[in-house]
């Protein structure tokens, strides 16, 4: 909280109106439906417990056909457990611990609905991975990525496949009547099928 005040004490002395600070949690994000432009993440939905929940979100807040993501979090090279070292409260807090694999993550975000993802795994980063946890060979398991992936448009039902509107087809027939007055006086009446002819 004292961040999100802080952070906005600054943009109202700085007299930035394009900016909007709002506290919330990363697995209901305080924002409308198909309201945001690009989702930006840098190493925090790895420390999620609930990470398909924070997608699920994320998506649920793009605008369809031009919202994306732009991520960098931290991957395992392998669906593999980590072994137990790794395994630690430290480790966690390192972005270790809590890293799905570049696969899982891709399948996770093919079946919660994303489009278009890519994976870019960013191999450099072992020099600084090292440096987390020191001695714990942490680089020889997780790796940083860069994610990407957009909204689709909404599925629209096809018109071939809509159900043709039922319309009761009347046939009509036209029945001279002639009255006492001349022919000039004659007139027509519509009986419609099934119906009584009613003397007029």
């Amino acid at each position: 909280r004292e961040m999100i005040d802080k952070a906005r004490k600054i943009i109202k002395k700085k007299k930035i109106k394009n900016i909007e600070y709002r506290l919330g949690e990363i697995e209901h994000l305080p924002l409308a439906n198909n309201s945001v432009d690009c989702v930006i993440s840098n190493c925090v939905i790895n420390l999620s417990p609930e990470k398909e929940k924070v997608y699920k979100d994320i998506l649920r807040v793009l605008k369809p056909g031009s919202g994306r993501i732009a991520i960098s979090d931290v991957v395992k090279f392998l669906p593999d457990d980590l072994p137990q070292h790794l395994k630690t409260d430290q480790a966690l807090a390192c972005w270790v611990t809590g890293a799905l694999s570049a696969q899982e993550t891709k399948t996770m975000l093919e079946d919660i609905g994303f489009v278009n993802i890519n994976m870019d795994i960013k191999r450099e980063s072992a020099s600084y991975i090292k440096d987390w946890l020191p001695g714990s060979n942490a680089e020889d398991y997780v790796v940083s990525a860069n994610i990407s992936a957009f909204k689709p448009f909404p599925i629209m039902e096809s018109t071939s496949q809509k159900q043709p509107r039922q319309i009761e087809r009347l046939n009509f027939k036209i029945q001279p009547v002639t009255t006492n007055a001349s022919s000039k006086d004659s007139c027509c009446k519509v009986q419609k099928n099934g119906e009584k002819n009613n003397k007029w």
